[in-house]
């Protein structure tokens, strides 16, 4: 039996994996260390929001749906993952 402290957290790999967001998109988790976007346009020629995944192994998945006016993203997954992205890659949601 293994205790979960013991437990290497970096094997925890979701590629693959469907992450439905809560609008009902689909994405599929990109491997390991990887990043997806996707945006669309709307019939109208409008834009719709972006959806992104990034698979970050010990932290997890973190998902983003930023809006495409006004630009604000929510964000799913553990804290220290969400603040890794943010960092990295910036936020347009003021925090």
């Amino acid at each position: 039996m293994t205790e979960i402290g013991e437990t290497d957290r970096a094997t925890c790999d979701l590629a693959g994996t469907t992450i439905v967001f809560p609008d009902g998109f689909e994405v599929v988790a990109p491997a390991l260390g990887g990043r997806t976007a996707t945006a669309e346009r709307h019939r109208d020629g409008s834009e719709s929001d972006t959806y992104s995944l990034a698979n970050l192994g010990i932290y997890g998945i973190v998902a983003a749906q930023t809006a495409a006016d006004p630009k604000h993203t929510d964000w799913w997954g553990i804290a220290e993952g969400i603040s890794k992205e943010k960092l990295a890659f910036g936020s347009h949601d003021g925090n």
